[in-house]
């Protein structure tokens, strides 16, 4: 849909202006404090043993490190249900049919935020964990959240693409022995600005980049 891309475009130009001021010296200091943030080095753990080493996961602890407050029939029924949501979301990569089947719980609560955050775990290089401060960040309040994860995504591959320097500049830094705790080798590149942005926007709690 051209609405989407024109939306995407937008998302790319507010990257843009975020970072055209971020040099080394700034990134620097941006990732020393994120690894001073004991509850952010926290979650980033949880990150790596989930998301890199692939250790199976229990949806009690996977909802306390997301925030995503689902109930516990929910929870238990997901970790009943583990292997086939996990093959659901490798063989199909079909986020909005995975919300219908298994992102409503008994209730009718709707866990949209939990089927971008369990597709991003799974299928860390094609989804993005988008969450509510990164969506109001980029101005897509109006639209339905599984569609700003798919408009979120291709900005952030469409600034990527246009903004090879700044990619190399944030992988450089982070290639640095003090900086080894994040792994960058097994980062995708939309998962390196989702990090920027989610630590700023959630942790920081700043609205400018």
């Amino acid at each position: 849909m051209k609405i989407n891309e024109d939306y995407s475009i937008q998302v790319c130009k507010i990257i843009e202006k975020d970072f055209e001021d971020y040099d080394s010296e700034k990134l620097i200091k941006l990732f020393r404090e994120y690894l001073k943030d004991e509850m952010s080095k926290g979650f980033n753990e949880y990150y790596n043993q989930t998301v890199l080493d692939k250790e199976k996961i229990n949806f009690g602890t996977f909802s306390y490190q997301w925030s995503l407050h689902l109930r516990r029939n929910h929870i238990d029924y997901l970790n009943k249900n583990y292997e086939l949501l996990k093959n659901e979301i490798i063989e199909k990569k079909d986020i909005n049919l995975f919300y219908q089947n298994f992102g409503i719980d008994e209730n009718g609560r709707r866990n949209k935020s939990f089927c971008c955050k369990l597709f991003h775990t799974f299928l860390p290089n094609e989804f993005i964990p988008l969450d509510n401060p990164i969506k109001d960040h980029f101005e897509l309040g109006k639209f339905d959240f599984l569609l700003c994860e798919e408009i979120v995504r291709k900005g952030y591959l469409m600034f990527i693409s246009k903004n090879q320097e700044k990619i190399k500049l944030i992988r450089g830094i982070l290639s640095k022995e003090e900086f080894k705790f994040f792994r960058i080798e097994e980062l995708s590149d939309i998962r390196l600005l989702d990090m920027i942005y989610w630590y700023i926007l959630n942790r920081i709690k700043n609205e400018k980049i």
